[in-house]
């Protein structure tokens, strides 16, 4: 992330403008991990707020474990990357100062973490799907279909298909985890629509892949199985990220791969 003031704007309040002040300096490492914040006096004469105010978006930050608050030495910084939170994750998506390349990351990072939880869900619907869930996924994909040309009601249909389909698999942690992951894309939906592509064609995709699955007698071992879908994933998203690069104009991003 750039080392930039990521609060440019007031909060709804003064609690809420210092904790994203601080949030941000902590973030971009301007307040480096293991260093102290200044006393609450010091801090409130530099921004112009009380100390109740500095108080209470400490605490705020402690909550959110940026912060350790050690009685009689202040309050010390936390590695974020060891404390952190989804819901930290979706401030940084939100930030409006990362660049495109930090936030082709972000996503990056979220799609491939988020089809480690599909496959064991896509394992678990082709070993037991039920006609009531055939019935839903229709259901969806009729939605899909009527919504082609209208992008964000179609992007509607299809995370709600995307849920259902978590919904029947009995894993509370993969259900919790995708969930929180489409909490955070869900802020950046002109970004999910780049990736998906156009709508006509990934809902051609999509709606050949439960095709297939409606009519399968017989599926490959577990094994194969799981290989298979790995790599038609793996194959798919990655065409879809570089159309996203596409979208942002980035040529050269940092990726982990």
């Amino acid at each position: 992330m750039t080392n930039k003031d990521l609060t440019n704007k007031p909060a709804e309040n003064a609690k809420d403008w210092v904790a994203n002040r601080l949030r941000g300096e902590i973030l971009t490492g301007t307040r480096p991990i293991g260093s102290r914040l200044p006393p609450e006096r010091s801090l409130a004469e530099a921004l112009g707020v009380s100390r109740i105010t500095i108080r209470s978006a400490i605490g705020q930050l402690q909550a959110e474990s940026l912060l350790e608050v050690k009685h009689g030495s202040g309050a010390e910084v936390k590695n974020y990357r060891e404390s952190g939170n989804l819901d930290l994750f979706r401030w940084i998506y939100s930030n409006p100062e990362l660049s495109n390349e930090e936030i082709f990351k972000v996503f990056a990072d979220i799609i491939r973490l988020r089809r480690n939880l599909v496959i064991p869900i896509a394992m678990d619907l082709l070993a037991q799907i039920s006609e009531d869930d055939l019935a839903t996924v229709r259901q969806d994909l009729n939605a899909m279909a009527e919504n082609i040309h209208e992008p964000m009601a179609y992007l509607e249909a299809h995370l709600r298909l995307m849920d259902h389909l978590v919904a029947r698999h009995d894993n509370l942690a993969v259900q919790m985890l995708h969930h929180g992951l489409n909490r955070i894309i869900r802020q950046r939906p002109e970004l999910i629509l780049a990736f998906l592509g156009p709508l006509d064609e990934h809902h051609q995709v999509t709606a050949g892949f439960f095709e297939i699955l409606a009519g399968s007698e017989e599926l490959p071992d577990p094994s194969t199985l799981r290989q298979g879908l790995t790599e038609n994933m793996t194959f798919f998203e990655e065409q879809a990220l570089d159309r996203l690069k596409q979208h942002l104009g980035v040529t050269s991003p940092k990726e982990a791969s």
